[in-house]
């Protein structure tokens, strides 16, 4: 799978990002290496979107998206529901 050159990225470039965590997971999940990536803890919720959002995209016409978190604590269990939003931009569209 070569996705670098539909977007403009160069070989270098493409290298350097595929080695942050929040991008190797998604890519690993995208190339059928992984079944899921589970990501949060120690990095901001828009760090672990958007690069997964630059690599398995949405399908044409979804433009929200939205993400839940989970915490299991020592005296019990916790759901905690928080949608934050990352609004996805078509090019072309306004957004």
């Amino acid at each position: 799978m070569n996705c670098a050159p539909a977007k403009g990225m160069i070989l270098p470039k493409a290298y350097k990002r595929v080695r942050e965590p929040n991008v190797f997971g998604p890519m690993m999940v995208k190339m059928g290496d992984a079944d899921a990536y589970v990501a949060g803890l120690t990095y901001e919720y828009p760090e672990v979107i958007k690069p997964a959002l630059q690599i398995h995209r949405t399908r044409p016409g979804v433009r929200l998206v939205t993400g839940v978190y989970i915490m299991i604590v020592e005296t019990g269990s916790s759901c905690s529901r928080m949608p934050r939003s990352y609004r996805t931009h078509t090019p072309g569209r306004p957004g």
